[in-house]
């Protein structure tokens, strides 16, 4: 990030995009191969949310074997702009085994007075592969929708709040067996 975008996110006022940035720093996440692991030892890697507001325009999109991690739900806020985005999009495409994915202590919001019609604050598809999200301390509000998830296994939600939605805060679909809340 440039200094005026660290600036901008540290005062918390969320004037200048930093979409570019972070999606930079997103891609550098090396996701190797090697088996299942939910202690990430050997694969993936963290993208660190320090405290402030970070405005985002557009989809964030994460690898799985990623960890995106803040230093809380009331301090490292991700704010969105866009008004028909999801803002954190997961996908599997490379198939495979079952790739692990943590979100925690991060807050995704929308920008006051713009009106999010389509898409989610978190959107979790496994694509037919499967992901298994460990979702801790994550707080979502004021998009479309909260925290979608899709081909999800095994997967848990720990002190994750959910508020003013337009369409829902949680929604599972296809295979998403033993979730634990």
């Amino acid at each position: 990030m440039t200094a005026a975008q660290i600036a901008d996110v540290r005062a918390g006022t969320a004037s200048i995009d930093v979409t570019d940035a972070i999606q930079s720093a997103l891609n550098s996440v090396v996701q190797d191969s090697g088996a299942f692991d939910l202690q990430f030892e050997s694969r993936g890697g963290t993208v660190k949310f320090p405290a402030g507001r970070h405005l985002v325009s557009s989809a964030l999109t994460i690898k799985p074997g990623t960890r995106l991690v803040g230093d809380g739900s009331n301090i490292s806020v991700i704010v969105n702009s866009g008004a028909t985005n999801h803002v954190l999009y997961v996908t599997d495409t490379q198939g495979g085994s079952v790739d692990p994915l943590l979100i925690e202590n991060l807050a995704v919001v929308q920008k006051q007075g713009v009106t999010h019609t389509a898409g989610n604050a978190i959107h979790i598809d496994g694509n037919g592969y499967g992901i298994s999200p460990i979702v801790r301390n994550v707080r979502t509000q004021d998009t479309y929708g909260g925290i979608y998830m899709d081909y999800c296994y095994p997967s848990t939600l720990e002190n994750v709040h959910a508020m003013r939605h337009t369409a829902y805060g949680f929604r599972t679909r296809r295979n998403c067996t033993s979730t634990t809340f």
